[in-house]
C-alpha cells in the first residue's frame, strides 16, 4: 500500500504523529476536538509524490492533499461523512473540491450512506426510509462533481457490503473510493491496493 486513507482515527491533534513510522508519513489529518471521528492520509516514505498543498476541516471529517505524480495533478481526500443527513458537510467538502479545478480527484472513506439502495443495501423497510435523504445528498454530490464509483463500474450488479447494522438488521456498502473519470490513466503503483 502506497497511500492509506484512514477514518475514525479518534486521536487528539497532539497524538496524530503516532500514525507515522519508518515506512509511512502523515501527509494530512483532521481531528475532532473531543477525540471522536478523525481522518488521516498516510504516504509511503519512498513514494515519489510532490505534495503541493494539504488541508482539512476542523471537525475530523475530511482532509486532503494536492500533489503531482508523474506530471498528473491530483487531489486525494480521506473522508468520514456524518451518519445522519447533513447537507452542510457535503457543501463544505464540495467548496474545497471546487477550489482545485486543475486537479483530478480520488476520495476514499466512510460515507455512512449508500449510493444505490437496490444494490448497496440488504435492508428492512424501516432502514430504507431513514437512509434515503442521506443517499440523495451523496448521489447529488457525486453528480455535481462528476465522480464515479470504480468498483461499481467494474461490478455493475454485484452485491458486497462493508457494514452490518444490528439495530436495523441491514447490510450496507457505505465505504467507497470515488474518483474522477480521468484517473484511469494514473500509474497503478499510486492507486490503492
Amino acid at each position: 500500500v502506497y497511500i492509506a486513507l484512514l477514518q475514525e482515527t479518534h486521536l487528539k491533534i497532539a497524538d496524530v504523529h503516532r500514525c507515522q513510522n519508518r515506512h509511512y508519513r502523515i501527509a494530512a489529518s483532521s481531528s475532532a476536538p473531543n477525540k471522536t471521528k478523525g481522518v488521516s492520509i498516510l504516504i509511503k516514505r519512498n513514494l515519489k509524490l510532490n505534495i503541493l498543498e494539504s488541508g482539512a476541516d476542523t471537525n475530523g471529517k475530511f482532509c486532503f492533499i494536492k500533489c503531482n505524480f508523474d506530471s498528473v495533478k491530483m487531489c486525494i481526500f480521506s473522508v468520514y461523512a456524518p451518519n445522519y443527513q447533513d447537507a452542510s458537510f457535503y457543501d463544505s467538502l464540495k467548496q474545497v473540491v471546487l477550489r482545485h479545478p486543475d486537479c483530478i480527484f480520488l476520495m476514499g472513506g466512510g460515507y455512512n450512506s449508500v449510493v444505490d439502495n437496490s444494490l448497496d443495501r440488504m435492508y428492512n423497510t424501516q432502514a430504507l426510509n431513514q437512509s434515503n435523504a442521506s443517499s440523495n445528498l451523496l448521489r447529488d454530490f457525486l453528480t455535481d462533481l462528476n465522480l464515479i464509483d470504480p468498483w461499481r463500474t467494474i461490478n455493475p450488479s454485484n452485491r458486497d457490503y462493508t457494514f452490518f447494522s444490528s439495530r436495523h438488521k441491514s447490510y450496507s456498502r457505505i465505504d467507497y473510493i470515488f474518483m474522477s473519470p480521468g484517473l484511469d490513466g494514473i500509474p497503478p503503483e499510486l492507486l490503492l491496493e
